[in-house]
């Protein structure tokens, strides 16, 4: 079988120091090629929601991996940062 990989177009977004969809991905997938769905950093794709199917209803399976390190992030931010950081320790 053969595993295709998929790019979006996107924009850098200063306020979240992301990358962020500019577009509808799901309408590049058609759903008969919807099998399994592998979201690198899915929490990125998903901050900018568009208004097509949701991936569990297009694919069979989702399976999301996220690696960013939000204590991380959260301990740089000058406003509020310890209660932020406290407040993801509780999460992750």
């Amino acid at each position: 079988e053969k595993m295709k990989i998929v790019f979006y177009d996107g924009t850098y977004n200063k306020n979240f120091g992301s990358i962020l969809p500019s577009e509808d991905i799901i309408q590049h997938i058609p759903k008969e090629e919807a099998d399994i769905c592998i979201l690198e950093e899915p929490e990125h794709i998903n901050w900018l929601k568009t208004p097509s199917t949701p991936w569990t209803t297009h694919f069979e399976h989702v399976v999301g991996i996220i690696h960013t390190n939000y204590l991380a992030y959260s301990s740089n931010f000058t406003i509020f940062s310890r209660l932020l950081t406290f407040l993801l320790k509780r999460f992750n």
